[in-house]
């Protein structure tokens, strides 16, 4: 029982023991020493409170001389330690570009010293109003853990805070900083720039577990996971977008944009109709997806990848349509269902493994062969046809495809209408309008995110 009882002990211990000797997090302070009688105190109470591992003081000439000795005297009076430490000069107190770049040498050489940005404190409550200024703008700039300025009981005569009243009001910079991540967030969401949204906020919760994070910046966690899920699915992993639409919760939905609500259920059908649960491989779900995409792209200016997606639409749109209305798979056509003035001709598709697999123009002249309207449309309507066959040469020459021909706005608008014109007819005017506002991406209002 005793060494059972020992070796449960030693087990505690090995579990213990690398975190007895775990570094802890090194911490510094940085502050702007003024002139003035009993600022002394002040910036004594600042060390104080803060128990840092490493002090710089930005100093003047003047405060140098005169404030930097009282106080030293201040802290040995009070029995202040003052840690390791260092000055550096400011020529010009009221020159706020000279502050600015000095303010961020400090926090270069807190860096050295292994105090990373998050665990500095900047206290700028001493010095002129340009010291103060160039001071919070490197902070905030470096992203700084905290500012802090020391107030309390003032004399009536000086204005200055009497010694031993002195208290703190310390803000974070990741409190500060909140509003401006989620506008630039938000605006790379708006832009379809999932992962730049995704970085900024990562950058933002960087060394906060979850947990903490959401009880104190929720609104900051929720637009993460919307990034999440509309960056898997702008890249068409539909299954992982459908997952991380889990981890959002109902408030996100209500509160931030009802269109997140709708595209959860829109996902859902992507996701029945990849793994064929309609008995479709190209359900009319996953058309409208692509087109969707494709417009996106548009949108952005990204025209060959706009293009790219509109010839495999074009493509899809004809699988979509044999397989429907007529039960033939392009990757594997079942002769017999094929009329016999096109037989011979598909036949000299079949590889070696016996599969016959038509290509794109083939695949349109078969639903044409078939009395297919949307087939007849394409290939019979003369405007429609010479579109068909403008589009898909040029397509074929350019960079997007097999030659060097650069892809345009002009080209790439004239693919989309070809295009939009061909859904209209496999799906249906209206329902395609009503599917496009269902796959539509929300744009998000900043005012809504707080």
């Amino acid at each position: 029982m005793f060494i059972r009882n020992l070796g449960n002990v030693f087990k505690i211990f090995e579990d213990i023991l690398p975190l007895m000797f775990e570094k802890t997090p090194k911490s510094g302070l940085i502050i702007s020493v003024g002139v003035g009688q009993g600022i002394e105190s002040a910036i004594c109470y600042s060390i104080s409170v803060s128990h840092p591992d490493k002090v710089i003081f930005l100093v003047t000439p003047q405060s140098e001389k005169d404030t930097m000795e009282r106080v030293q005297k201040e802290c040995a009076k009070k029995d202040v330690e003052i840690p390791e430490s260092e000055l550096i000069l400011i020529e010009n107190e009221n020159d706020v570009e000279a502050v600015f770049k000095k303010a961020r040498e400090a926090i270069k050489r807190m860096r050295k010293s292994d105090i990373p940005p998050a665990n500095i404190t900047v206290d700028y409550t001493y010095g002129t109003k340009s010291m103060s200024a160039g001071l919070l703008y490197a902070t905030i700039l470096e992203r700084c853990g905290h500012i802090r300025y020391v107030t309390g009981k003032r004399d009536s005569k000086t204005g200055r805070v009497i010694p031993g009243t002195e208290k703190e009001l310390t803000t974070s910079i990741r409190d500060l900083l909140a509003p401006i991540v989620i506008k630039d967030a938000i605006s790379f969401f708006n832009l379809y720039q999932f992962a730049a949204a995704k970085r900024v906020l990562e950058s933002f919760l960087e060394g906060m577990d979850e947990e903490s994070a959401m009880k104190v910046y929720p609104s900051i966690c929720r637009l993460f996971k919307l990034c999440e899920v509309y960056r898997h699915w702008d890249a068409f992993n539909h299954e992982d977008a459908l997952k991380a639409f889990e981890e959002v919760d109902r408030e996100a939905i209500r509160n931030i944009a009802p269109q997140i609500g709708v595209n959860k259920g829109w996902l859902g059908k992507i996701v029945n109709g990849l793994k064929g649960e309609e008995g479709l491989n190209f359900a009319e779900e996953l058309l409208v997806d692509l087109w969707m995409n494709a417009r996106r792209r548009m949108e952005e200016e990204r025209y060959v990848d706009a293009v790219s997606r509109f010839y495999r639409l074009t493509e899809m749109i004809a699988q979509h349509q044999l397989e429907k209305n007529y039960g033939i798979d392009t990757r594997n056509v079942d002769i017999e269902k094929v009329p016999e003035n096109l037989r011979n001709e598909l036949g000299n598709y079949r590889d070696e493994k016996g599969k016959i697999k038509i290509p794109l123009f083939k695949a349109y002249e078969l639903l044409a062969s078939l009395g297919d309207p949307l087939g007849k449309k394409v290939m019979e309507d003369e405007n429609t046809y010479k579109l068909f066959r403008s589009v898909i040469s040029f397509r074929n020459n350019s960079i997007a495809a097999h030659g060097t021909q650069l892809v345009g706005k002009d080209f790439a608008e004239k693919f989309e209408k070809f295009v939009e014109e061909l859904l209209k007819e496999a799906i249906g005017e209206r329902k395609l309008e009503k599917m496009e506002k269902e796959a539509a991406f929300p744009k998000l209002d900043p005012q809504k995110i707080s």
